[in-house]
């Protein structure tokens, strides 16, 4: 949705579609597993090693943990070099930062980000082979039918993410508090 919103006040050049649509392309003539292995294991967990393990945390040794999460996620949008999806990466590598440090664990960041490249495959895959083999919809599934059955699994996403960070909220933070930290590097110190 924040990409649609963006898209219409900075829509996409043509360069750019072009493009985008030259590398779907080319993923989607290498077998799907060797794809998601791609795009979707090997950055989701390397990228979330690198933003929310590496930096997240270093950061977070110097600065609340709520300006860290934002600051990393920035970074986050801003190292994939795109400026049309800056702000809807920008705001994944926040949730994937607040699921980090809510959790005490990068395992939860790590299987959202393998989740959402997943999905932003799979649906790229659907849709150019449709296009490529010039796939009309089966007769009996009208656009009607198609629109609402993305709505629904739309709808599906977004309650999963919700009832996962309600899940999130309800977990004891695991790690300790900035005010205990300092105390105890105090007490070392003295």
């Amino acid at each position: 949705v924040i990409a649609r919103f963006q898209e219409m006040v900075f829509p996409h050049s043509q360069d750019y579609q072009e493009i985008w649509e030259q590398i779907l392309r080319q993923f989607q003539q290498t077998p799907f597993i060797l794809t998601f292995a791609l795009v979707s294991v090997l950055p989701g967990v390397c990228e979330e090693i690198f933003f929310r393990g590496f930096l997240l945390q270093g950061i977070r040794k110097k600065f609340p943990d709520e300006y860290s999460i934002v600051l990393v996620g920035v970074l986050f949008g801003i190292l994939h070099f795109d400026p049309y999806r800056f702000v809807p990466v920008t705001l994944l590598g926040i949730l994937f930062g607040y699921m980090v440090v809510k959790t005490g664990s990068i395992f939860p960041g790590m299987i959202a980000h393998i989740t959402n490249n997943t999905i932003a495959i799979s649906i790229s895959y659907v849709i150019l082979t449709f296009q490529e083999y010039d796939i009309p919809p089966p007769e009996d599934i009208s656009l009607l039918q198609t629109i609402s059955s993305l709505i629904f699994l739309v709808a599906i996403v977004a309650i999963a993410l919700t009832v996962f960070i309600i899940g999130l909220r309800a977990l004891p933070r695991t790690s300790e508090s900035k005010e205990q930290r300092v105390r105890f590097e105090t007490q070392e110190t003295n």
